[in-house]
């Protein structure tokens, strides 16, 4: 079982008790392939060939070095990887087949994990880790100009100064949606969110090239929980409870969306094991609230946060 409470400040905390939400898709292990869509940006900015990869049901502390999610009790995630063996502008992104954000209210959470080739190999290790909301299950989103949805998103490494991303039907929303005022990783808000670091042994053990530190305000090699709320008619960005950013979009997407892409053209990973350039989705959870609960456009967005009571089985 899991149970998920949303919270939106004194006025709703009533309203808005377990019974008054429903889960709409919920993805604990994140095995489940059946019920997703795997979308690959492939001649959308190129006609070269992409290699990606969308791996369900990931046993990652065993294959992978990845230390068990603190936030949850299962023990598998989804990996996504982009450019192992080629070097290209392209994204992979999946969707959940049949879900509908009909309501004009609804929360999205699941935990997330940046990983880069670090220390001893580095090659091609700024890529970038998405989710948001998308148009359908079938429509991909990626790097700048892909996808009509809304994109949030991070870099995984220091390799870029634009490291916190957003856009919105293709276009950048800038640097004003967020809270720190900068994209940058290296604003105070996001070197307080997230210290430096080290590679994680695990993975060390099963690739020596594994090793060093993150810069500071990267949230990589540790795990994070994301949120992405929609409440009147303002979509927000939260990573480990803090809000990170907060815009108005107009109109938003019907589904929702977990990606991976590369921001440059040039070089590729190597195959298999050795690329450590992925990311790691798990325990997502998409809530929406029944139309009864509260007036939530009264609130808009603010002083939004998510309350998780957990009890589940791997």
């Amino acid at each position: 079982m899991n149970t998920k409470t949303i919270v939106l400040g004194v006025s709703c905390a009533l309203a808005l008790l377990p019974s008054a939400v429903k889960a709409d898709f919920t993805d604990l292990g994140m095995t489940d392939s059946a019920n997703w869509s795997v979308n690959n940006s492939f001649g959308a900015l190129n006609s070269n060939p992409i290699d990606y990869q969308a791996n369900f049901g990931v046993s990652y502390t065993s294959a992978l070095g990845v230390p068990q999610d603190p936030y949850s009790t299962s023990t598998t995630a989804l990996q996504l990887k982009i450019n192992e063996t080629s070097g290209n502008q392209a994204g992979v992104s999946v969707s959940p087949i049949g879900v509908s954000l009909s309501s004009p209210f609804f929360t999205m959470t699941f935990d997330m994990w940046w990983n880069y080739n670090s220390g001893g190999f580095t090659t091609g290790s700024t890529q970038a880790g998405a989710y948001g909301i998308t148009t359908s299950a079938t429509q991909v989103q990626g790097p700048s100009g892909i996808g009509s949805g809304q994109l949030f998103g991070v870099v995984t490494d220091n390799g870029s100064s634009t490291a916190y991303r957003g856009y919105n039907a293709g276009s950048s929303i800038g640097a004003t949606p967020f809270v720190a005022g900068s994209q940058n990783f290296t604003a105070s808000l996001y070197t307080s969110l997230f210290p430096s670091v080290s590679v994680p042994a695990g993975e060390t053990a099963l690739d020596s090239n594994q090793s060093g530190s993150t810069a500071a305000g990267t949230p990589s090699f540790r795990w994070v929980q994301v949120e992405v709320t929609y409440a009147g008619g303002v979509l927000s960005e939260y990573l480990n409870g803090t809000l990170i950013a907060s815009y108005s979009p107009g109109t938003i997407g019907a589904d929702i969306f977990l990606g991976m892409y590369d921001i440059n053209s040039g070089s590729a990973g190597v195959s298999g094991l050795a690329d450590q350039n992925y990311t790691l989705f798990d325990d997502l959870v998409v809530t929406i609230p029944e139309p009864s609960t509260c007036a939530l456009a009264v609130l808009g967005g603010a002083g939004l946060f998510l309350a998780r009571r957990r009890s589940r089985q791997s």
